[in-house]
C-alpha cells in the first residue's frame, strides 16, 4: 500500500512538473509572437494599409489572448493536482506560483507592442 501511495505522489509530481514545462512553452511561444510581430511592425508597418494592419493586428491579439487563457487553465489545473497530492501527502510543502503577474506582464507588453506598431504607423511629423 505504501509503495502504491508513493508511486501515485511520483506520477502526481510529474503531472505538476509537465505543468511548468507547458507554461514555461506558452511563454516562449508568446515571447516569438511578441518578437515576430514587433519586427513586422518595424519593418513593413508604415507600408501595411490600415486594413491589413487590423488583420495583422487582430490576429496578433487572439493568439496572444489565446496564450495568456491557456496559461491560465494550467495554473489552475495545477492548483486542482496538487490539491490532489496534498491528499496523499499532507505534509508536502508545494505551492502553485502565483500566475496572475505573469499575466499581467504579458498584457503590458502586447500593449507596448500595439502602441509600437501605431508609433511606426503615425510617426511625429515635426
Amino acid at each position: 500500500l505504501a509503495l502504491s501511495t508513493q508511486a501515485i505522489f511520483w506520477q502526481q509530481l510529474q503531472m505538476a512538473q509537465g505543468m511548468a514545462d507547458r507554461v514555461s512553452n506558452f511563454v516562449q511561444s508568446f515571447s516569438n509572437l511578441l518578437f515576430g510581430y514587433l519586427i513586422v511592425s518595424y519593418f513593413v508597418g508604415a507600408q501595411l494599409t490600415r486594413v491589413q494592419s487590423a488583420i495583422l493586428t487582430a490576429l496578433y491579439l487572439f493568439w496572444q489572448v489565446r496564450l495568456g487563457v491557456a496559461i491560465y487553465a494550467v495554473g489552475i489545473n495545477s492548483k486542482s493536482v496538487l490539491g490532489e497530492v496534498r491528499k496523499i501527502s499532507p505534509d508536502l510543502d508545494l505551492a502553485v506560483p502565483r500566475l496572475a503577474w505573469l499575466l499581467f506582464l504579458m498584457s503590458l507588453l502586447s500593449l507596448a507592442s500595439i502602441y509600437f506598431m501605431w508609433s511606426v504607423r503615425h510617426p511625429k511629423t515635426d
